[in-house]
């Protein structure tokens, strides 16, 4: 059977009112091919949105250590007593000193969210998009290690 592929993931294909008659094998191979085209773009879309959002946490971390009032006060046990005041699902104090490390390891991606453009320099680094959209925070934390 002719598998017909689905032009935009949220738009119906090209020429669709041409096809009179539908089977419910092509029913069942189009519900899929969406299903799997969404599926995928959302894993993908929400991978790119932790690894921002972990790399903005490591932000406000390293700010806060370096010119919080009271850092001083509660040394090494920040990030144990972030993640048991945040106290949210996923939080925890090795997402925190993983981020923590993230942002320091690839300052390019802070250039990147602010919207700026790369130096010369970083032709010599991995660029931040690619960084965003092709690897998860789990395996940026891998490469870290």
């Amino acid at each position: 059977m002719k598998t017909r592929e689905i032009a935009v993931q949220y738009n119906l294909p090209a020429n669709w009112e041409q096809d009179k008659v539908f089977s419910f094998d092509y029913l069942s191979d189009v519900v899929t091919q969406l299903h799997d085209s969404a599926y995928s773009a959302t894993i993908k879309a929400i991978n790119r949105f932790a690894t921002v959002r972990n790399y903005v946490i490591g932000f406000y971390i390293v700010e806060y250590e370096q010119h919080g009032s009271d850092r001083a006060k509660y040394g090494d046990r920040l990030l144990k007593r972030l993640a048991e005041r945040v106290n949210k699902r996923g939080i925890n104090e090795t997402l925190l000193k993983n981020s923590r490390n993230f942002y320091l390891a690839y300052p390019q991606i802070k250039f990147y969210l602010e919207g700026k453009s790369p130096t010369l320099s970083d032709k010599f680094i991995t660029p931040a998009d690619k960084l965003i959209s092709h690897l998860s925070f789990s395996h940026l934390v891998e490469i870290l290690t």
